[in-house]
């Protein structure tokens, strides 16, 4: 199955230099028991980013309720600009109390290292910002080296 943000239901539109696919992730985030895929685009919009999250169904992925977003989305903290980095590393974790898969966002052009590292909180319905909460990671620069512009590595801790 190919995928790009010319297929039908895919949110985008697909353009030299976006690079989408260039990051993928996959986990069930509504909690509809189908796996859900996070794809990054590193290079849309002169490299600022974008996320696409597309819904997982019985027959590959849905038609309806797939959704993008990037820093230019209301409540997703920092701005949009060219060579920001906006998900250049995804991770999907459990990282709030409520059971349910998060997605850590690594912001790698963020010029304050507390705000280089995002939480998009899981939450009912679709996975989008307009219906999560998105914050930067607490106190990041108080625990972690992040250069400005370095690579992040957002690493699961395994449990068995």
């Amino acid at each position: 199955m190919l995928i790009t943000q010319d297929t039908r239901a895919i949110p985008g539109k697909d353009e030299p230099g976006d690079q989408f696919g260039s990051v993928v992730e996959a986990g069930d985030l509504d909690a509809d028991g189908y796996a859900d895929m996070i794809v990054a685009a590193t290079g849309e919009n002169d490299g600022a980013g974008k996320i696409t999250v597309i819904r997982g169904a019985s027959d590959g992925y849905a038609s309806v309720g797939n959704t993008s977003f990037d820093q230019s989305s209301s409540t997703v903290p920092g701005r949009r600009r060219p060579g920001g980095g906006f998900e250049s590393t995804l991770a999907v974790v459990n990282l709030t109390s409520d059971h349910r898969p998060d997605l850590a966002v690594a912001a790698r052009g963020e010029h304050r290292t507390d705000d280089r590292v995002m939480v998009v909180e899981s939450g009912p319905g679709v996975f989008a910002p307009d219906e999560t909460r998105t914050t930067t990671l607490y106190r990041a620069s108080a625990r972690l080296r992040m250069s400005r512009g370095g690579r992040i590595r957002l690493a699961r801790v395994s449990t068995g």
